[in-house]
């Protein structure tokens, strides 16, 4: 079993180590980084929160606190929600990482 440091070197091996220092040295987590371009990305699509939601299968709740930066999600959920919007997938990912 991989300590939760060895997974997070092997998920971030390859990212922009300056960006991530930036990003720490800021207070900023992906989390939130994520949560904010989400938010952006569903209300471009013209969506609420409670429609995009019940559209990915999830909760609004917990929906709401993951466009907040408070709750973590799968690569499975983050695939559907990149899926619904039109987004591909890696295109989270850069927009995470250009902050």
């Amino acid at each position: 079993m991989k300590n939760s440091n060895s997974v997070y070197i092997q998920w971030t091996r390859g990212l922009d180590w300056l960006n991530l220092l930036r990003m720490k040295v800021k207070g900023i987590t992906y989390k939130s980084v994520l949560g904010r371009y989400l938010r952006e990305a569903r209300k471009n699509a013209g969506l609420s929160q409670e429609a995009f939601a019940d559209k990915i299968g999830i909760n609004r709740t917990y929906y709401g606190n993951l466009e907040r930066g408070e709750n973590s999600i799968s690569i499975d959920k983050l695939q559907k929600i990149s899926g619904t919007l039109n987004i591909p997938l890696s295109e989270l990912f850069r927009q995470v990482e250009k902050q």
